[in-house]
C-alpha cells in the first residue's frame, strides 16, 4: 500500500516536470516567433533608433522631444523596409525567413512605409520645420542606395554602403536633438563622429553575417573583398579611434555624467567585433540583438545612473577631495549620493577640518574638480 501511494506521488511529481518543462519549451517558441517579428518587420531596429536619438539628447544635455523619438522610429522603419523591399534576391540566400516574410506581406510592409514615411515628416515638421531636412536626407540616401539604374546600385561599391548606412543614422541622430536647442560646432562634431564610427563598425558586421550570400550575387562588401581577418582588424582599430576620442571629449568639458557609460560602450564594442568575427560562426538572430540592440543596454544604463544620481564627474570630484585632504590612493572610500565615509590609510598632508568639512559639501552637491582645488588652496 505505501509503495503504491509512493508510486502515484512519483508519478505526480513527473507529470508537473513534464509539464513545466513544455511550458517552458512553448514560452521559449513564443518569446522567440515575438522576437522574430520585431526583427524581420523593422519595428526592432527602428526602437533602437529611437533610443539613438534619445542618447543623443543626453548628450547633449537637451530635454527629451518624444515627438522627435517617434520621427526617428518611423524614419528608420521606413528605409530598413525600403531596403527589405528590394533585396529580397540577396535575402533568399542570407536571410530566407524574412525574405519569406516580406513576399507573404508585401502589399502590407509597402503601404506601412508609406505611412510611416509620412508620420516621420509630420512630427519633424511639427517641431521644427528644419528638421524636415533631417528626415529628408536618410530617405533620399535610402532610395539611391537601394534603387538599381541601369544595373548600377550604389551599395555594389565596396564600402560605400557602409558608410551611406552609418550616414543616414549619424545625421538623425546628431541633428535632430539641435532642432530643439542648438549646440555648439564642437560638442556637435564629437557625437556626429562617436554615432558614424559605432554604426559605420555596425553594417560591415551584418556584411560579415551575408558575406555567403553577397559573394554569390557578386556584391562586393568589405568582407567579400578583404576577408573575414582583415575585416576584424580594421573593426577593431575603428573602435580604438573612441579611446582618443573619450580622451578628447573628457578634457573639453564634454559627456563627464556619461563617461563610465561610454567606457562600457566602446569596450561592448570590442566584445561583439571579436565574437562576431570568428571563423565558421553561424550568426543568427544574435546578431540583431546585440549589435543593433546597444542601445538598449545604453539608455538602461543611463536612465539608473540619474535616478540615483551618479555620475563620473561626482567620482573624480571625490578622488580630488581625497587627494586634498591627504589620503593616499589605495585607500578604501564607501560613497553614496547624500553620504561620503571614509576609511583613512594614511594622511600626509591634512587640511584644516574647516576647510575638509566645507570641501565634502562641494563634493556632495555636484560642484566642479576646479572650484573644489581653488578653495582648498585659498582655505589652508
Amino acid at each position: 500500500m505505501i509503495s503504491k501511494v509512493a508510486e502515484d506521488r512519483n508519478t505526480k511529481t513527473a507529470g508537473i516536470k513534464v509539464s513545466f518543462c513544455n511550458f517552458l519549451k512553448n514560452l521559449y517558441l513564443l518569446l522567440d516567433n515575438f522576437v522574430s517579428l520585431l526583427i524581420i518587420s523593422s519595428i526592432f531596429i527602428a526602437m533602437n533608433a529611437s533610443l539613438l536619438a534619445y542618447f543623443s539628447f543626453l548628450l547633449y544635455n537637451i530635454k527629451v522631444n518624444f515627438s522627435l523619438l517617434l520621427a526617428s522610429f518611423s524614419l528608420t522603419f521606413t528605409v530598413y523596409n525600403l531596403n527589405k523591399l528590394t533585396d529580397i534576391k540577396e535575402d533568399l540566400v542570407n536571410v530566407p525567413e524574412r525574405a519569406g516574410f516580406i513576399e507573404k506581406n508585401k502589399c502590407f510592409v509597402t503601404w506601412a512605409t508609406i505611412v510611416s514615411y509620412f508620420t516621420a515628416l509630420s512630427l519633424s515638421f511639427l517641431q521644427n520645420p528644419f528638421a524636415v531636412f533631417i528626415i529628408l536626407f536618410p530617405f533620399g540616401i535610402g532610395i539611391i542606395y537601394s534603387i538599381e539604374i541601369s544595373n548600377f546600385r550604389l551599395k555594389d561599391i565596396t564600402g560605400i554602403k557602409n558608410i551611406v548606412i552609418a550616414l543616414s543614422w549619424s545625421v538623425a541622430g546628431a541633428f535632430l536633438p539641435l532642432t530643439v536647442s542648438f549646440r555648439g560646432l564642437t560638442i556637435i562634431s564629437l557625437i556626429f563622429y562617436f554615432f558614424f564610427t559605432k554604426l559605420f563598425i555596425n553594417t560591415v558586421l551584418f556584411d560579415i553575417r551575408d558575406i555567403e550570400g553577397d559573394r554569390m550575387s557578386g556584391v562586393r562588401t568589405i568582407p567579400v573583398v578583404f576577408g573575414r581577418e582583415k575585416t576584424k582588424n580594421l573593426l577593431l582599430i575603428l573602435n580604438s579611434t573612441l579611446i582618443p576620442w573619450l580622451a578628447i571629449s573628457y578634457l573639453s568639458g564634454f559627456f563627464h555624467h556619461y563617461l563610465l557609460v561610454l567606457i562600457s560602450f566602446i569596450a561592448y564594442g570590442y566584445g561583439y567585433i571579436l565574437h562576431f568575427c570568428k571563423e565558421g560562426l553561424k550568426i543568427g538572430k544574435s546578431l540583431d540583438l546585440i549589435v543593433d540592440g546597444e542601445w538598449i543596454p545604453v539608455v538602461l544604463l543611463c536612465v539608473m545612473m540619474q535616478r540615483l544620481n551618479l555620475n563620473s564627474h561626482y567620482f573624480f570630484s571625490l578622488i580630488s577631495l581625497l587627494k586634498l585632504v591627504g589620503l593616499k590612493e589605495g585607500s578604501y572610500s564607501l560613497i553614496g549620493p547624500s553620504t561620503i565615509l571614509f576609511r583613512f590609510q594614511s594622511i600626509s598632508q591634512p587640511c584644516s577640518s574647516s576647510s575638509f568639512f566645507s570641501n565634502s559639501f562641494f563634493v556632495a552637491t555636484g560642484r566642479s574638480v576646479a572650484v573644489l582645488t581653488n578653495r582648498c588652496q585659498s582655505g589652508g
